[in-house]
């Protein structure tokens, strides 16, 4: 009996062994860029990569290998962004090298994120590098991870295009110091990339409060009974605007909250101890992803309390204007039951007054019938007396025969 897989099962493997970093051995120079593209772009990030990598299909997601040079390269296609890595052994011929620079800068995309970790054996030849490398010593940042240790500013400098990381690879070994920086380099593109949610919640700031600012005047407009139809109608326009931010700006927030997530794991893995005389890698990183992810967070729970606003504000309005239609059908109905009695009794007195004149008319015929007989001698009564006697009964007649006719009326309609 054969067993079927799953049509997952070979993805998700895939996916657990998809982002091995290679060895580093020191000295070297690792150069890595993140760049924030878009699906249009995978297409010519694939062609790009493949100027090194051969045989990549359409559906490629991640490359990596070595050069005849001994160059490490690596590329991956994340959601929204996209990394390029080389690693440049010392003893790598500058032409070389330039040519896998100008591999890993071509890359299609802007770039969020461009590093430069120069790997020394010891600490005396790390001195050495962070002098060239010119960091700020008020701002500088350094941590023990393991045997390893490292030094940073995390700033860009003016004379390159790249964040500088100074490492001293101690006695690590070199699978574990590639590890190392790969913990350490997702900890810093995480982090940036969690950074923008802060940034878009800042621009759109303005927009979140002139919504609020809005909900509060119209609910002021509600509690004064003014014109439920034109508030109503803003509601309306307010939910739409809401719904048209949250819609910006959700995806960023909630980015912005995982990235946030993966970046505390990461700082919990490496677990750096602190240099005398440096800030430590959680201060400088909490100082300044905290206030933003409390900022996006801040900003999430605005959005989501002016919507639940406008809901609850455009339900008592719509209940409010609801009772009043109810109330005014109401007033219709009875305003139609009063006309309709008034036409009924008009109608009863129409009736009564048909009912005389042709009892009248025909009374009148009567008498001219029965004077005509009594002139020619053909009657022996007295003509009025047999008018008169006549009347009663007309009358009774032509009611029951204008009741008849209206119950017949009323039957067929």
């Amino acid at each position: 009996m054969t067993m079927s897989s799953h049509p997952l099962r070979l993805r998700a493997i895939a996916e657990m062994h998809l982002r091995p970093m290679s060895p580093i051995i020191a000295p070297c120079r690792m150069l890595q860029v993140v760049r924030l593209t878009d699906h249009n772009s995978l297409d010519d990030e694939i062609v790009h990569a493949s100027m090194v990598a051969t045989k990549l299909d359409g559906n490629a997601r991640h490359v990596s290998g070595n050069t005849n040079s001994g160059i490490a390269f690596a590329w991956e296609r994340h959601s929204e962004a996209s990394t390029a890595m080389i690693i440049l052994p010392d003893a790598v011929e500058p032409a070389e090298a330039s040519r896998m620079i100008a591999w890993l800068e071509g890359f299609p995309g802007l770039v969020m994120r461009a590093t430069q970790i120069d790997v020394a054996k010891d600490e005396d030849a790390a001195t050495n590098l962070i002098e060239k490398a010119g960091f700020a010593v008020d701002e500088l940042v350094a941590g023990i991870l393991g045997t390893a240790r490292f030094w940073s500013d995390f700033k860009l400098h003016e004379d390159s295009r790249y964040g500088r990381i100074v490492l001293s690879a101690g006695h690590m070994q070199p699978n574990d110091l590639g590890r190392l920086v790969q913990q350490l380099q997702e900890l810093g593109n995480y982090r940036n990339l969690a950074l923008m949610g802060f940034a878009l919640a800042r621009d759109e700031a303005p927009a979140i409060q002139a919504v609020e600012e809005r909900l509060v005047a119209v609910t002021d407009a509600m509690r004064a009974g003014d014109d439920d139809h034109g508030n109503l109608d803003a509601l309306t326009t307010l939910a739409a605007e809401t719904s048209a931010l949250r819609a910006r700006t959700g995806y960023r927030l909630a980015a912005t909250a995982a990235y946030s997530e993966i970046v505390d794991d990461r700082l919990k893995t490496l677990s750096p101890r602190p240099i005398r005389g440096a800030q430590t890698l959680a201060d400088f990183t909490e100082r300044r992803l905290l206030p933003a992810r409390r900022t996006c967070a801040a900003f999430k729970r605005r959005i989501d309390a002016a919507a639940e606003g406008i809901e609850q504000a455009t339900s008592m309005l719509r209940t409010r204007v609801d009772l009043s239609l109810e109330a005014q059908n109401i007033a219709l109905l009875r305003s139609m039951e009063r006309s309709a009695a008034r036409q009924l009794k008009l109608q009863h007195l129409v009736e009564g007054l048909s009912v005389v004149a042709l009892a009248y008319y025909a009374v009148a015929l009567l008498d001219k019938i029965v004077s005509g007989a009594e002139a020619a001698r053909w009657l022996s009564w007295d003509a009025h007396i047999v008018t008169a006697t006549m009347v009663l009964p007309a009358l009774l007649g032509f009611a029951i025969l204008l009741r008849w006719r209206t119950h017949r009326v009323g039957r067929e309609d």
